[in-house]
């Protein structure tokens, strides 16, 4: 494993815990990769919060390395999350909150 993949991790870890990180052999089979394989996802990322999934993307570009978002796991496509950051977005789901008088809606973790 390079010192990058280590070094994003361990800021995933630091930032959004371990109860909201997913690593190694979890997250291969999570996103449908052979179990025992050398390849894989960098980690697979289940934020609670709009800040969290911010906090990733950001440790993604901070470490060069691309961030793949998904609804559900696993994708169509494995190769896709091959050395990746995988959001994994389906906790986010909500019903919209709609502030008239901000005249803002928020829907997920979008505004």
């Amino acid at each position: 494993m390079s010192a990058i993949v280590q070094a994003a991790q361990a800021d995933l870890l630091d930032r959004l815990g371990r109860d909201r990180v997913i690593l190694g052999e979890a997250a291969r089979r999570l996103c449908g990769f052979e179990p025992g394989g050398r390849d894989g996802p960098v980690a697979v990322v289940r934020p609670a919060s709009a800040e969290q999934v911010e906090q990733a993307i950001k440790i993604g570009r901070l470490r060069h390395l691309p961030v793949e978002t998904r609804g559900r796991l696993p994708g169509w496509s494995p190769d896709d999350l091959r050395d990746a950051i995988v959001l994994e977005l389906s906790g986010l789901a909500r019903p919209p909150a709609i502030d008239i008088g901000r005249r803002v809606a928020t829907v997920g973790a979008g505004v």
